[in-house]
């Protein structure tokens, strides 16, 4: 769809990088025709961009499902679940989470994963390779944080793209929303993220 490639609703970005300096992030709406920092043009002789991530803002997705009663229903999880101090049940439980979360005190908040990796594009041999970036809900149950209804497509990375020529779109994501959804929450609920990885390539990508 046109309309959503050239962010004509917000909820699909088509983000063009600088594939000089691995710097900035074009947006959709965008005139530049060169990087600012550096440059290097954004198009190529036949007027196509030189690289392209497909963005999904994830503020508008949590907005349009907090609209949604069963939604905030099932966000109630986290402090309705039963318990027992003798064994660790869930995530909830670990002593890390409560390190970085805090305890939850019965109001709604929403903690999400990130997860990365490369795959096939069309589960086809040698076909076009992309990096999903997604997140995984860990405030809902169990049974529902890895269904793909309620997971969260944040950018879909060429996955040819390594280290800085992948970290800025992470940065772009962070200065875009994240920040600002970290900080301020969303309709009244508060929204927490993390990652974590023991992978030498993905710590250069997304520790930043």
């Amino acid at each position: 769809d046109k309309k959503l490639i050239d962010g004509g609703d917000g909820m699909c970005l088509q983000l063009n990088g600088c594939h000089s300096c691995n710097r900035h992030v074009f947006l959709p709406s965008s005139k530049e025709t060169c990087c600012p920092k550096c440059g290097g043009a954004r198009f190529d002789n036949k007027g196509k961009p030189k690289e392209v991530c497909q963005y999904f803002p994830l503020q508008k997705q949590i907005e349009k499902l907090l609209e949604l009663p069963a939604f905030r229903d099932l966000l109630k999880y986290e402090h309705q679940r039963a318990t027992n101090s003798a064994f660790m049940t869930d995530v909830h439980d670990s002593p890390m989470w409560v390190k970085r979360f805090g305890v939850c005190e019965g109001t709604l908040r929403i903690v999400l994963q990130l997860c990365v990796d490369g795959i096939p594009a069309f589960a086809i041999k040698h076909s076009l390779s992309i990096k999903p970036v997604v997140f995984m809900n860990l405030s809902l149950p169990p049974k529902l944080r890895a269904q793909a209804a309620y997971i969260f497509l944040l950018m879909l990375i060429p996955a040819k793209l390594k280290g800085q020529a992948a970290r800025k779109y992470y940065d772009f994501a962070a200065e875009y929303e994240m920040n600002t959804m970290h900080d301020h929450g969303i309709n009244g609920v508060k929204v927490m993220m993390f990652g974590n990885t023991l992978d030498t390539p993905g710590r250069a990508e997304m520790l930043n």
